[in-house]
C-alpha cells in the first residue's frame, strides 16, 4: 500500500508487486544501503526491487567483490562497501550521491572545498564565471585561458556524461578522477581556452527544479547558452569554438553542432552510436553473462525480463525515455563540422564498435573531416584498464585519463582550431 499526502489530504493506493520485492525509496543513499544489505544477506544474484518513485518492480543484479556489493537496477548501480554487517560507504554514481559512515564526531568540509583555480606556475589562468540562460537560472563554471595570449583565443567547451556532474566531471568512489580538469590543463598548455561548468542543478549552477525532468535535448540548450555567452567576450574568438563531449556528452555535442552551424568542431569521447535501449540491453547482457552460480535457464529467464524492466523506466523517467528512443545517427548525419572520435577498446558501457559506426555514419553522409582513434586497454572513463569491468573502476591503480587520449585530443584541437 502506498500512502501519499498533498494539501493536508491523504491518498492510499494499492500497487501490485512480486513476493519478496525489496522497496527502494527515492534517492536516499542510506536506504539504498539497506536494500543492498538485504540483497547481500539473501545470497542471490538477482532480486526483485520495488521502485517507490515509479511504482514499478524491476530486477536487480547483485555482484559482490571482496568487501564491495554492487546492486544494479536497469543500469543504475548502487555500490556499498561493508565492514562486517555495517555499510561504511555507499555511492550511487549516476545520481552523484555518496555517503560515508563515521564512528565519531566529524567536521564537514565547506561546499566550496574543491578549488578550480589554475595550478601554481601554470601557463594559463582560471576565471570563475557565471553564465546566464534564458530559462531563469545561471550556470557556474571555470574558464581557463592561456596567459599572455595575443588577441582572441580558441575555446573548447566540455560536456559531461549522464547523471549530475560538477565541472571537473568527478565520480563518487573513484578517487582522483577529474577528466575535465585534465583536459583543461592539457589544452591550456597548448594555447587553447577551456570552459567547463557545473551541470544544471549541480554545484553552484541553478536549475535544480528542472533537473529531474531534463533530457539530453534540454542539456543541449545549456551548451548553447554557454556558446552565446562566450561569443560576447572580447578575449574569445567566436569563430573558433569547439565542443568535447564524454559519453552522453557525445550524444549532446552533435545536437548542438547541428543547431549551431558556426561551431568550429566537435570531439566525441566514448560517444554512443546506438539508441539507449540497445545500449542498456547490451549492458544487462554483460552483467547476466558474468553472473556465477546461475544456470543457462536462469540466464534466459533474466534476459526475458529485461524488456519489461526497460519499458517501466522509459514510462516513468523523462531522461531515460528520450535516451532509449533516440538514435544518435539521425543527428550525426547532419553534422558538417570536423569530428574527432576517441574510443577505449575495453569500454563495456559504450562498446568499441560504436565508434566505428559513428565514423561510418558521418562519412556516408558526406562529412570527410572525420578522425577516428581507438585506444587498447582503455575503458569508458578513458582510463588504463585491461578488462573495463564496471565494478572495477574504483580499484584501478591509476585514475588519470590516459596520456595518449589527452595527447590525441590536444593535437587534433590545435590543428583544427588554428
Amino acid at each position: 500500500m502506498i500512502v501519499s499526502r498533498s494539501g493536508g489530504r491523504s491518498r492510499t493506493q494499492a500497487v501490485a508487486s512480486r513476493d519478496g520485492a525489496l522497496p527502494l525509496v527515492g534517492q536516499s543513499v542510506m536506504h539504498a544501503a539497506v536494500v543492498s544489505r538485504a540483497a547481500r544477506q539473501m545470497n542471490r544474484r538477482v532480486v526483485p526491487v520495488f521502485m517507490a518513485s515509479g511504482l514499478q518492480t524491476l530486477d536487480g543484479t547483485v555482484v559482490t567483490v571482496g568487501d564491495t556489493t554492487t546492486l544494479s537496477i536497469s543500469g543504475l548501480a548502487v555500490r556499498t562497501v561493508w565492514r562486517g554487517d555495517l555499510p561504511v560507504e555507499v555511492t550511487v554514481p549516476a545520481q552523484g550521491l555518496r555517503a560515508v559512515r563515521a564512528t565519531g564526531p566529524i567536521t564537514l568540509a565547506p561546499a566550496d572545498a574543491i578549488s578550480y583555480n589554475a595550478p601554481v606556475n601554470a601557463p594559463y589562468g582560471a576565471e570563475q564565471v557565471t553564465i546566464p540562460t534564458s530559462r531563469g537560472y545561471t550556470l557556474a563554471g571555470t574558464l581557463t585561458k592561456p596567459t599572455g595570449a595575443a588577441g582572441k583565443v580558441p575555446v573548447v567547451i566540455t560536456i559531461s556524461g549522464s547523471g549530475p556532474q560538477e565541472r571537473d566531471s568527478r565520480l563518487p568512489g573513484i578517487r582522483g578522477y577529474q577528466p575535465f580538469r585534465e583536459i583543461a590543463d592539457t589544452l591550456g598548455r597548448r594555447g587553447i581556452a577551456v570552459l567547463r561548468y557545473d551541470d544544471r542543478g549541480v554545484g553552484a549552477s541553478g536549475g535544480a527544479s528542472s533537473r529531474g525532468s531534463a533530457t539530453s535535448t534540454d542539456f543541449a540548450d545549456d551548451v548553447q547558452s554557454v556558446i552565446a555567452w562566450l561569443k560576447t567576450r572580447s578575449d574569445i574568438d567566436p569563430a573558433r569554438i569547439a565542443l568535447a563531449g564524454h559519453s552522453e556528452g557525445g550524444l549532446i555535442a552533435p545536437i548542438v553542432a547541428v543547431r549551431e552551424p558556426s561551431l568550429r568542431a566537435i570531439a566525441l569521447l566514448a560517444g554512443p552510436a546506438y539508441d539507449g535501449r540497445r545500449i542498456l540491453v547490451s549492458q544487462n547482457e554483460t552483467v547476466i553473462k558474468e553472473l556465477s552460480g546461475v544456470t543457462d535457464a536462469q540466464r534466459d529467464s533474466l534476459r526475458r525480463r529485461v524488456p519489461a524492466s526497460l519499458d517501466s523506466v522509459e514510462r516513468t523517467n523523462p531522461w531515460f525515455g528520450q535516451f532509449m528512443r533516440t538514435d544518435p545517427r539521425v543527428m550525426l548525419r547532419q553534422v558538417k563540422q570536423p569530428v574527432l572520435v576517441l574510443q577505449g577498446d575495453t569500454d563495456l558501457q559504450v562498446t568499441r564498435e560504436q565508434a566505428d559506426s559513428i565514423a561510418t555514419t558521418l562519412r556516408a553522409a558526406g562529412n570527410r573531416r572525420v578522425t577516428l582513434r581507438h585506444f587498447p586497454a582503455t575503458n569508458h572513463l578513458m582510463l588504463a584498464d585491461s578488462t573495463g569491468a564496471l565494478n572495477g573502476y574504483a580499484l584501478l591503480p591509476n585514475t588519470q585519463v590516459r596520456r595518449e587520449v589527452l595527447g590525441a585530443l590536444a593535437d587534433w584541437m590545435v590543428q583544427t582550431l588554428r
